[in-house]
């Protein structure tokens, strides 16, 4: 009876529910004997795992294999009596974060062994299949399989040159495969080779394989189809790790599979917050093109970029050998990769190549797990636009004699501080005749952008802000969501976002090492900070008017040989960069630095020349904003800082790191103020609500609306130290709300206030180390606003 209740305790658990997130990985093609599959599932989660695997043979029968549970950091390897095979299958799994899952075929006992990463529930309607363009290959294969319910037609078209020289269509049934060698599928091409396989269904499928050998059958390339990303909705940038040394071809293969044309360019990221362009490739419609990287020259890293999609296969060539590697190329980036080793006995060495294709240092830590758990880690920096690259062991010791015992290493962990691309396995053996390149598997950190919760009524964020589900606040998660991976493009360096509506927080996420927590410089948000407490001035009376001529503040402009011109100058002029005071942006004779050295900010910009007649002439100027440091101490008796403390911080509970201030002791009003991205929300809010914070006017709801409105019709960009919705690029005709203001710091710190949609952005980055000028403030604000629900 005690056995009969053991037994249904086990049936009842293994048929509950699973309360984690569901992963599966098709296998496409199961070989028959004498071929062997493998599976290499890795669980890099911090809770269990749970999987099972299914294998439907080829007369469509299923067979379910027993539950595994994998602990944090276990491994296991399905073999070919658990896979069985022929057929097809998949791996079902379920926990909180996507296993990582290498799929292996061997030959019988040869040395042919060919492996590549699975992705989860990856399907698509356009796979492109690349053939391999030399080496040890006689024939060519293609194996696709259908897990749908319905018959499914799949087009097959062969592409050389641009053109398509064969196609057809391949009937393929409910749990059926297809799989047959090209010269078999395409029976009129005369042996005419492909470059590409082009292949479509009007259903979804997971990646076909491709398959390629020698008829000694003791050299085989596997590798999965490349799904086509359609136009428009990503972009192609690319990170190659690793140029190998001269002994070695290392080559990538770019596919255009688009009816434009288009340029993919290959630069080196230097250590200089810049990028060279190495070259420029023109691509044809349905063109290949392949890119000698080792001429370039360069160790690499380097990067590829393309505004339409492009398909790019990265290839090593081990001197005449006929060891060929090959693998996609993904523009997915992490901060922790899987990097699974390789065991066969005939590989004598393991190495690990590490690209860093940013211009910032980056702290990598890695860790050798075996089946018994982490025997070894050590972090190394690597140096912005540099690389690591040497045998496993090497990253764990300086010395050979003091390095751990990799021999029963399964894989490695590898993370990082900030997001980069995928590092690499690179593996042989002593006669350097056969090879593994296998790229790192990334693991997916919990999506914790959106938030959750109910929207707990109205409040007023002085304490703190409280956050909700999106949908709470009339807006859409999964739309956000394109918003913030617009952003998070590694190219773009993106920091931090913030999104709020109606007063709760509804997204947040921070990048590269950043956290709420982190202190972030303000740059020139500074100066609409030194706008507002200029209002507040004005509101109490302090500052008589908006027009009063600034040169009652300062005593120095008040001798009798100040230039008149000086004296003309307003309050409003000043407020709108339209003072004429001279002031050069640009270097080599840039004023910034001259001002910086000299210690004394506000001394400095009045002792400039007025160049123009003032409230004729827009000019961006440091040294006018520097000036309201003097004219606010002049009022109210207090710097800057002070005064905030008094007026304007307490009335928001705004908190702060730090105030600038210059040598001289004036608090910086054009930069200068550290805080937390959600404190500088707390500002914006207050904008937001027209100068009011929980029944209190703090600015006066004229002055605020004063400041969203443009210096004239001819200048139609800025307001008091507010930038306006005609500032950003490609405004025109777009959804950016008209009445937008900006509060905008260098390097693209940005409050986005829109009060009809009652909604705050924040985003916060550092493009001095962007790549590329892919930031595109209308691009990301029309994502955002197309998430609002109607």
């Amino acid at each position: 009876m005690k056995k009969l209740a053991a037994f249904l305790f086990v049936f009842v658990l293994l048929c509950l529910p699973l309360k984690g997130k569901e992963f599966t990985f098709r296998i496409c093609h199961i070989p028959e004997h004498p071929w062997q599959t493998n599976l290499l599932v890795i669980n890099p989660g911090d809770s269990d795992l749970a999987l099972q695997l299914h294998h439907i043979s080829e007369n469509g029968n299923e067979a379910v294999g027993d539950m595994l549970t994998l602990s944090p950091g276990g491994t296991t390897l399905l073999n070919a009596d658990a896979i069985g095979n022929g057929g097809t299958g998949w791996l079902a799994c379920d926990g909180d974060t996507a296993p990582a899952v290498v799929l292996s075929y061997r030959y019988s006992d040869s040395k042919s062994i060919c492996r590549f990463p699975l992705s989860p529930d990856k399907t698509s309607t356009k796979w492109l299949l690349p053939l391999p363009s030399d080496g040890p290959s006689d024939w060519y294969g293609i194996a696709a399989a259908n897990f749908g319910d319905n018959t499914v037609q799949l087009t097959v078209a062969g592409i050389k040159e641009g053109n398509i020289i064969e196609q057809i269509t391949l009937s393929i049934g409910k749990n059926q495969k297809a799989v047959d060698t090209l010269s078999h599928i395409f029976r009129e091409l005369n042996f005419q080779r492909p470059e590409w396989l082009l292949l479509t269904a009007p259903v979804a499928m997971p990646a076909p394989i491709g398959i390629a050998g020698n008829n000694s059958q003791d050299r085989h390339l596997f590798f999965s189809a490349e799904a086509l990303v359609p136009a428009g909705e990503d972009q192609a940038r690319y990170a190659i790790p690793h140029v190998a040394e001269s002994n070695w071809d290392s080559t990538v293969e770019l596919i255009n599979p688009d009816s434009s044309s288009l340029e993919a360019t290959l630069y080196r990221p230097y250590k200089i917050p810049c990028a060279r362009p190495l070259s420029d490739t023109l691509l044809h419609p349905l063109g290949t093109a392949s890119i000698d990287i080792y001429k370039t020259g360069e160790p690499g890293p380097l990067v590829i970029n393309s505004r339409i999609p492009v398909v790019a296969r990265l290839r090593y060539h081990y001197k005449d050998s006929p060891s060929v590697c090959s693998f996609f190329l993904e523009n997915r980036w992490s901060r922790k990769w899987i990097l699974p080793d390789t065991k066969e006995n005939y590989l004598s060495w393991h190495g690990i190549a590490m690209g860093n294709p940013l211009s910032v240092p980056v702290e990598v830590t890695i860790t050798a797990y075996t089946a018994d758990g982490p025997v070894a880690g050590n972090t190394r920096t690597v140096e912005n636009g540099g690389k690591w690259v040497g045998l496993a062991w090497q990253w764990f010791s300086d010395y050979e004699e003091t390095a751990p015992n990799l021999s029963e290493v399964i894989y490695f962990l590898i993370e990082s501080n900030v997001q980069l691309s995928a590092p690499l396995l690179i593996a042989g053996n002593t006669a350097q005749d056969r090879h593994v390149f296998l790229p790192g598997i990334p693991v997916n950190e919990p999506d914790t952008f959106t938030k959750s919760g109910p929207a707990l009524g109205n409040y007023w964020p002085t304490a703190g802000w409280r956050e909700c589900r999106p949908e709470e606040a009339g807006m859409d998660s999964s739309k956000l969501r394109k918003a913030r991976d617009y952003a998070a493009n590694p190219a773009i360096n993106t920091h931090g976002l913030l999104v709020i509506r109606d007063g709760y927080i509804l997204a947040e996420q921070y990048f590269r090492g950043n956290s709420e927590s982190t202190i972030r410089h303000s740059f020139s948000i500074a100066k609409s900070f030194a706008s507002c407490l200029t209002g507040i001035a004005l509101d109490r009376g302090e500052i008589p008017g908006l027009d009063i001529p600034i040169y009652t503040f300062f005593p120095e402009w008040q001798q009798p040989d100040t230039p008149a011109i000086k004296k003309r100058i307003t309050l409003r002029e000043l407020l709108t960069m339209t003072s004429g005071i001279k002031w050069n942006q640009d270097a080599p004779d840039y004023d910034l630095d001259r001002m910086i050295l000299s210690g004394d900010y506000v001394s400095y910009a009045l002792n400039k020349a007025v160049v123009h007649e003032p409230g004729t002439y827009w000019q961006y100027s440091n040294g006018g904003a520097a000036l309201f440091s003097g004219i606010i101490q002049s009022a109210t008796g207090k710097t800057p800082e002070e005064y905030a403390n008094e007026a304007l911080f307490p009335e928001i509970g705004f908190q702060y790191d730090m105030w600038e201030s210059d040598r001289a002791g004036h608090s910086t009003t054009a930069w200068g103020i550290h805080t937390t991205v959600r404190q500088f929300a707390k500002f914006g809010y207050l904008y937001l609500n027209d100068g009011n914070w929980d029944g209190n006017q703090v600015i006066s709801k004229n002055y605020v609306a004063l400041s969203g409105q443009p210096v004239s019709g001819s200048v139609n960009w800025y307001g008091f130290l507010w930038w306006l919705k005609p500032s950003l690029e490609n405004w025109e005709n777009s959804p950016v709300p008209d009445n937008l203001i900006i509060a905008w710091g260098k390097y693209s710190q940005q409050i986005f206030v829109m009060p009809d949609q009652n909604l705050l952005v924040l985003r916060f980055g550092n493009d001095l180390y962007s790549t590329t000028d892919e930031w595109d403030e209308v691009e990301f604000l029309s994502l955002i606003l197309d998430a609002i629900k109607e």
